[in-house]
């Protein structure tokens, strides 16, 4: 099988001694029928370490055209072509139907030198864990992909979003609490937040390590989690936030409580049948055009005519109110 990020799947067969390639089937001959937008590897370095990601650009991309900016997170296969941006993860990606709607997507990361993996990990500097160490490069990630693309006069940095899935919700939450990077909107699908209420809920002791070491009793755990865990941070999001759950709404819970309780803007959709790593069509259909819609409406003001969505984007005329309200009370 040959594949690529611009060459879909087909299968070949090769004449090794002569140098040529037969082509046998073509898996997805449909695609042949849209109009793709060209992927290309975006190099940078963050703490002095080379890496990579997949930048996906729209069918009619214009250079010097500054366009809205999506980071889909969760690693970055350069040998795979794909239509979500991770392996066909469609839980918490859509990387191609965002750039067809205009929206350049950045599907992060990979380390170019494979060694460099653990020694981000047994970087100190980083945190005081593993898990720390690994959180907040990637916080220092998806501030460079942002301030890198910039540069390039690639992006409008007024209207960046960001989508976490799985265990990068948690990475997602502590940039979204606990660095300068700006979003506009922000999606976290079926993922853990290192937060106490899961913590309890569901007994994921493994919390412990990812807030610093200690559990969060006594005077110097309390204080620990009150510093590192998203959940004690949530009066520091400014930005309009869509959960989506699948068999476990809990594990968003307190996230979603707890921006409701300050009357932030906050949605929780839950797809209860769904597998954490899709399968069924219909809920592919469902994550993946929820967030289509989700971010064109945050980031370019789009609205799809289609009657079924009214009540979807009444609830999200209402949060852009919650969302000013919210401004103004931070800059008194």
């Amino acid at each position: 099988m040959e594949e690529g990020l611009n060459t879909p799947a087909k299968i070949v067969a090769k004449d090794l001694d002569q140098h040529r390639v037969a082509n046998l089937m073509d898996l997805n001959p449909q695609l042949d029928r849209l109009r793709l937008g060209r992927v290309e590897t975006l190099s940078f370095s963050v703490h002095g370490i080379p890496v990579e990601a997949a930048l996906y650009l729209p069918p009619d991309y214009k250079p010097g055209t500054r366009y809205p900016l999506v980071i889909q997170t969760h690693g970055y296969d350069a040998q795979r072509f794909s239509m979500d941006g991770l392996d066909e993860w469609s839980s918490g990606f859509a990387a191609r139907p965002l750039a067809a709607a205009g929206i350049l997507v950045v599907q992060a990361q990979r380390f170019v030198n494979q060694e460099d993996h653990d020694r981000v990990g047994a970087d100190r500097t980083l945190g005081t864990t593993v898990e720390q160490s690994f959180r907040n490069f990637m916080s220092l990630v998806y501030a460079q992909i942002v301030d890198e693309l910039d540069r390039r006069s690639m992006i409008d940095k007024e209207k960046v979003g960001i989508s976490g899935f799985s265990r990068t919700v948690w990475f997602v939450a502590y940039a979204m609490t606990h660095t300068d990077t700006h979003f506009n909107a922000v999606l976290l699908t079926d993922g853990i937040d290192g937060g106490y209420f899961d913590y309890i809920a569901d007994r994921l002791t493994e919390f412990e390590i990812d807030n610093g070491g200690l559990a969060p009793f006594g005077t110097s755990g309390l204080h620990l989690w009150m510093d590192q865990a998203p959940g004690f941070s949530l009066d520091r999001i400014h930005m309009p936030v869509r959960l989506v759950s699948f068999r476990n709404p809990l594990s968003l819970w307190e996230m979603f409580i707890g921006l409701q309780l300050q009357d932030k803007p906050v949605e929780l959709i839950e797809l209860p049948d769904a597998e954490h790593l899709m399968e069924k069509p219909s809920d592919r259909h469902a994550a993946m055009q929820g967030m289509v819609d989700w971010f064109r409406f945050w980031l370019q003001g789009y609205r799809d005519p289609d009657p079924t969505k009214a009540d979807e984007y009444e609830r999200w005329q209402k949060m852009t109110h919650q969302l000013a309200e919210d401004r103004t009370f931070q800059s008194k």
